[in-house]
């Protein structure tokens, strides 16, 4: 079973305040999946066990330790309960790694999404996707989004999930160094300031883009993200990018996550592809793709 596992963006990202019990922040968050894909290819094995080949050597982190395995791992107990016997089988994943990793696109959250919802079918279990969700959510807080994989108003600590239909498909140029901004060490970061932000709605971005009811207003930002401060002061790099961006032509540009990918979001793949072409020229170094929302 070949599966496609796509990248998103937070086309807003506003953090609204902590969990005193826990520490999770929880967010507002306007997540558009996207035409980048990694491939994770589910096939049952002679051998027992689960087996993770990373066939693109682009994995960072161990096996037992990646969300692909953890996945595999979660569902063979899930099997075992639908099914009121032990799996004893073995599982092979092939997983060709294309998102770039820690970077703020989900890909580890959608590659594990990919393999609950493959495995799911592969073996006729049958579970619902709100079981799926959570399933996921005990993996990381954005692999309930990836079950149903629409976009959507995500809130809570990613659990909170409001899905739609848009009406426009939005492009993209996409863009990142090799460079991981932890998660946790940007809200901790965040956690310093002076206090949460709670004061940039999403609205204008429902209006303009999503809901398709009127044509974009350049002079009205929709973009938003509660760590592009913090993260645009700490790495010179990521904030290179994002003025490359702008300087060729880009008028919405953001982070998605915390980062390091930075995106610029168009109208039409025309408007994209202009300013893919001057900024290709001047981020050699740096991983850049064109996408468009799936």
């Amino acid at each position: 079973m070949i599966l496609l596992a796509p990248a998103k963006v937070n086309l807003t990202l506003q953090i609204t305040g902590r969990d005193r019990k826990d520490g999770y922040h929880f967010i507002k968050s306007v997540f558009d999946p996207v035409s980048l894909y990694d491939v994770i290819e589910i096939s049952v094995s002679k051998k027992t066990g689960i087996k993770v080949i990373d066939v693109n050597k682009k994995l960072k982190v161990k096996q037992k330790d990646n969300m692909v395995y953890k996945a595999a791992k979660m569902m063979l107990e899930e099997a075992g309960k639908v099914k009121n016997k032990r799996m004893r089988m073995g599982i092979r994943i092939r997983v060709y790694k294309y998102i770039p990793h820690g970077a703020g696109l989900g890909g580890g959250s959608s590659d594990a999404a990919a393999v609950i919802t493959g495995m799911n079918r592969l073996f006729k279990l049958k579970i619902p996707a709100g079981k799926m969700e959570k399933i996921g959510f005990q993996l990381g807080s954005d692999v309930p989004f990836f079950i149903r994989c629409s976009p959507a108003v995500v809130g809570g600590k990613g659990e909170k999930i409001r899905r739609f239909e848009a009406k426009k498909t939005l492009w993209y140029v996409i863009a990142c160094p090799e460079i991981k901004v932890n998660t946790a060490d940007a809200y901790r970061e965040f956690d310093k300031g002076p206090a949460l932000t709670r004061g940039k709605p999403y609205n204008n971005l429902l209006v303009y883009y999503l809901k398709g009811k009127k044509k974009f207003d350049n002079n009205k930002k929709i973009l938003y993200n509660s760590f592009s401060g913090l993260v645009f002061k700490r790495h010179v790099k990521i904030k290179k990018i994002k003025e490359v961006l702008e300087n060729c032509g880009a008028e919405n540009v953001s982070l998605s996550g915390s980062g390091s990918a930075v995106f610029a979001v168009f109208e039409t793949k025309k408007q994209a592809l202009r300013v893919f072409k001057r900024a290709r020229g001047k981020l050699k170094k740096e991983f850049m793709c064109m996408a468009h929302s799936v």
